[in-house]
C-alpha cells in the first residue's frame, strides 16, 4: 500500500489536534491542568469546533480513500 508523504503527515495532525484536545478538556476536568475551555471532541456542545473536527476528519478518510484507489 503506497501512502503519499502529504497524506500520512495530515492524518498525523488530526491525530495530534484531537489528542491535545482530549488531553486538556481531561486534565481540567480532573483537576491536573487549570481549565482552558477547550470543547471535547465530537462531544462538548459546539458547533465551530464539530465542523472543524468533521472537516478533519474528512481530510484523513479521502487521502486513505485516494490511496486505496491508486493501488
Amino acid at each position: 500500500m503506497s501512502q503519499s508523504t502529504f497524506d500520512v503527515l495530515v492524518a498525523i495532525g488530526v491525530l495530534s489536534w484531537l489528542s491535545i484536545q482530549v488531553f486538556f478538556n481531561l486534565g481540567g476536568v480532573s483537576g491536573i491542568i487549570p481549565l482552558t475551555g477547550v470543547p471535547l471532541p465530537f462531544m462538548s456542545y459546539g458547533g465551530s469546533s464539530i465542523l472543524a473536527l468533521s472537516c478533519g476528519l474528512g481530510f484523513v478518510l479521502a487521502g486513505g480513500e485516494a490511496n486505496e484507489k491508486a493501488d
